[in-house]
C-alpha cells in the first residue's frame, strides 16, 4: 500500500464546519451550540488528497505553548489517521518553536492512552493531570 501524502494548512475563517465535524466525530462533546462560523487562525488542518483528515488547535504562548483538540477522521484507515496525527504534531511543534515557546503542552484525554504513549515515546513527559473544564462566557 502506497503511503498517503498528508498536507498541513492553517485553517481559514470559513473552515469552522470542517473543524467542528472532525472534533465531533472524534468524540469531543458539547460543541453543538458553539459558533464555528468565524474560525481563528490557530487551527491546523491535515488533508489527504484534499480530504480533511484531522485538525489541531495551536495556541501561541511563551514560555508554554499549547496544543489542544487533536482529532483525526474516523472514516479514514488507521494508517492514514496515524500519518495525519504525526504531521499535525510535527507542524504544531515547529509552529510553537518558531514563536519562541520553550515547552509544548499537549492536553490528552484520560481515555486516549495510545495517544499518550506515542507522545511519551517522542520525549514528552506528564507534567500534570486533571480535568479540562469549560465555562460559557456569554451567560449560557
Amino acid at each position: 500500500m502506497a503511503k498517503s501524502s498528508v498536507t498541513i494548512r492553517r485553517a481559514g475563517p470559513d473552515d469552522g464546519q470542517i473543524v467542528k465535524s472532525l472534533l465531533t466525530s472524534f468524540g469531543y462533546n458539547h460543541l453543538d451550540t458553539l459558533n464555528f462560523s468565524e474560525l481563528t487562525p490557530d487551527w491546523l488542518i491535515a488533508e489527504v488528497d484534499s480530504t480533511p483528515a484531522g485538525c489541531v488547535q495551536v495556541v501561541l504562548s511563551r514560555p508554554l505553548g499549547y496544543i489542544h483538540f487533536m482529532a483525526t477522521s474516523k472514516e479514514l484507515p488507521h494508517r492514514v489517521r496515524a500519518q495525519a496525527w504525526k504531521a499535525l504534531t510535527a507542524q504544531a511543534t515547529v509552529t510553537l518553536k518558531a514563536f519562541g515557546a520553550e515547552v509544548g503542552v499537549f492536553f490528552v484525554d484520560f481515555h486516549r492512552t495510545k495517544y499518550k504513549k506515542v507522545l511519551k515515546r517522542r520525549g514528552y513527559k506528564i507534567i500534570g493531570s486533571g480535568n479540562m473544564l469549560g465555562g460559557w462566557l456569554n451567560g449560557r
